[in-house]
């Protein structure tokens, strides 16, 4: 999750972090230029490198899930020296780059990645560049060997960045909500699309006001959309999307933050939470929720856990039933990965 940077401890270069984060959170609407479809690159690549091998820690990535491969993928984000490209693969014992930057999108941070079960692919959405800063607005999907652009539209702004994308298994679509408020644009509806006949459609305008950096998850039990708003403002609480019309659970749960982790859990069958940005300045938390839907439950640790932090990504590997958790920050980027399964955390590496 790329959350509101001026709060994230710099590395390598503070002045130019600093100041390349201000850009981006007043920079206007830029309209993403029409990328080429990119060229066949070999997944099977002979480079095969473990954890540590991975780019530093990183800054507003995305991963993703790959059910038909068993793969985690990983693209993007923002490293001390600039915007990375590339694609990286986690087989569940090693990392390996598998695209180069020159057959994958563009170098970006703040975008989002989802699986589709359905196409057996992985979707890209959005985020932002530089220099010089601008939003992107494209839509990728990638089958494990190529990247093809599928959509340069349509554009939410500013709000292409921290939008979330989720697979919606009761209609058999993605679903993309838009980012949350950026600057002065705090009372302005979210807007969720779906994916249909080859292009992002509008279906709802009416979403929850957001005004710090939030996740949605799909509850597949139950078929709803779930987006806590946990960040303070008119719409706070815990909204539902049915497939018709949104909900406003104000249920009592997790104290306020943004910046957390958010996933769909397959073994408990409720949906996630994990940690988050108290406020603008920290603290930054590591506890965990969980949500039924109509109350949530926090859950106590047993062992030891990762530490708090903001940023991180949460995702759920079905196959094995347990959650993988990865990166984030708090006094520092950071570049550690874990898994939850049967109740305990266990740390698989680190960069």
């Amino acid at each position: 999750m790329f959350g509101p940077a001026r709060h994230i401890p710099a590395r390598g270069s503070a002045r130019w972090l600093h100041h390349a984060d201000r850009a981006m959170q007043i920079i206007p609407a830029a309209a993403a230029g029409l990328l080429t479809v990119m060229a066949l690159v070999p997944a099977a690549c002979p480079d095969v490198r473990p954890t540590s091998a991975l780019p530093s820690p990183l800054h507003g990535e995305a991963l993703a899930w790959d059910e038909a491969r068993g793969r985690l993928a990983l693209f993007g984000g923002r490293e001390p020296g600039g915007w990375l490209a590339g694609t990286w693969e986690w087989d569940g014992r090693v990392w390996r780059q598998a695209i180069d930057a020159r057959a994958s999108p563009p170098a970006r941070a703040g975008h989002t990645l989802a699986f589709d079960p359905d196409r057996k692919r992985v979707v890209l959405y959005g985020g932002m560049t530089s220099p010089p800063p601008s939003s992107l607005c494209d839509t990728w999907e990638y089958d494990g060997t190529t990247w093809r652009e599928i959509s340069t539209g349509p554009c939410s702004g500013q709000r292409s960045r921290n939008a979330s994308l989720v697979f919606d298994t009761r209609r058999r679509h993605l679903l993309l909500l838009d980012g949350p408020a950026i600057g002065g644009d705090q009372m302005r509806a979210g807007r969720l699309w779906a994916w249909q006949h080859e292009q992002w459609r509008l279906i709802d305008a009416n979403g929850p006001r957001r005004t710090g950096f939030s996740q949605a998850a799909f509850d597949d039990r139950r078929g709803v959309l779930v987006v806590p708003v946990l960040f303070g403002g008119p719409d706070a609480g815990v909204w539902e999307w049915n497939g018709t019309a949104w909900n406003h659970v104000g249920a009592h749960g997790p104290a306020v933050r943004q910046t957390y982790a958010l996933a769909w859990d397959s073994r408990r069958q409720r949906v996630l939470l994990r940690g988050g940005q108290g406020g603008t300045h920290g603290p930054y938390l590591a506890d965990q929720w969980t949500w039924s839907g109509t109350e949530w439950t926090e859950s106590l640790p047993t062992r030891t856990v990762p530490a708090g932090r903001g940023g991180a990504t949460l995702v759920d590997d079905r196959a094995r039933a347990r959650l993988l958790y990865f990166g984030g920050y708090n006094d520092q980027q950071l570049g550690d990965f874990w898994s939850l399964q049967d109740d305990v955390w266990t740390r698989l590496g680190s960069r």
